[in-house]
């Protein structure tokens, strides 16, 4: 049975306090997103004359306090199929994590399904793809081994998103080369044409390298990650960030989840390797949360 993720980030309320006496927010969570958004956090908080308290715990105490009714808001990454854990709170979509496959400039690979990216990076799949012929590449890279890359499973989620959401069996393959940041694999793939690299995000418009599109199976239309792709589900590999709370405190968090849709906000959650919901969709959300 495959294990699921849960990162957590959650601003948690004295579970002691009334409604009326609490005055302070404590806020807490794992390191999920940068230390831009927490500043956001705070700014906001400033602004509006809130006393806030920062305690960064981890997920699996961040978890337990809400279920123990120990916060009112938190914001939770929950993997698709384990959604029903949210029933019995209001929750919203807020932000997605994503994993990107990038090839070299001259590849003339354009799309994979989530098969063969299972195949190519994983160890115990029905079907193993080692050369670029077994993708059906001809030219050059026809007779070459597929040279794998990735994000280190240290600086990013995304390996683990990937194991757990698209493997049959969550181990990577051998010989996989495991690097520490984006500019390291943008630079191994641009460097190397047999090169197929798992990213974390987009890399920028000015990028030496090609993503690569992904359909959910055979036959289906692949779709490139973008922004809009991921949020409408047609990117097929997305872990969910859910702004997640109680109706009670309905009030009580109002201008927080409209603050959470500004663009201000959107930059510090592309900042932390995630990606915000399209404008139109985060003003969608501001409109339904101003009416709380």
């Amino acid at each position: 049975m495959k294990k699921h993720l849960f990162i957590i980030l959650f601003l948690v309320l004295p579970g002691s306090l009334t409604a009326d006496e609490q005055s302070v927010l404590r806020i807490g969570g794992s390191d999920l997103f940068a230390e831009s958004f927490q500043d956001a956090v705070e700014r906001f908080a400033q602004t509006e004359e809130l006393e806030i308290q920062v305690a960064l715990r981890g997920s699996y105490a961040g978890r337990t306090a809400l279920d123990r009714e120990e916060l009112d808001f938190a914001i939770l990454a929950v993997p698709a199929k384990l959604e029903e854990h949210l029933e019995g709170y209001e929750s919203f979509v807020f932000a997605y994590q994503s994993v990107v496959f990038a090839t070299h400039p001259d590849n003339p690979l354009n799309e994979l399904t989530l098969s063969q990216v299972a195949g190519i990076f994983g160890a115990e799949e029905q079907t193993s793809y080692r050369r670029w012929e077994d993708l059906g590449v001809g030219g050059e890279l026809r007779p070459r081994s597929i040279q794998t890359f990735s994000i280190a499973p240290g600086q990013s989620i995304a390996v683990d998103l990937f194991t757990h959401e698209v493997l049959r069996n969550p181990s990577m393959r051998g010989g996989i080369s495991y690097l520490d940041s984006m500019e390291a694999l943008l630079e191994a793939v641009r460097d190397s044409s047999p090169a197929l690299a798992l990213l974390p995000r987009n890399p920028p418009p000015d990028s030496p390298v090609r993503t690569v599109s992904i359909s959910s199976e055979e036959g289906d239309i692949a779709f490139g990650p973008s922004p809009e792709n991921i949020h409408n589900g047609d990117y097929p590999i997305r872990l969910p960030v859910y702004l997640v709370f109680r109706e009670e405190v309905r009030g009580q968090v109002r201008d927080l989840l409209v603050f959470l849709t500004r663009d201000e906000v959107a930059e510090t959650v592309e900042e932390s390797g995630l990606y915000p919901l399209p404008g139109s969709a985060r003003n969608r959300l501001r409109l339904d949360f101003e009416q709380f």
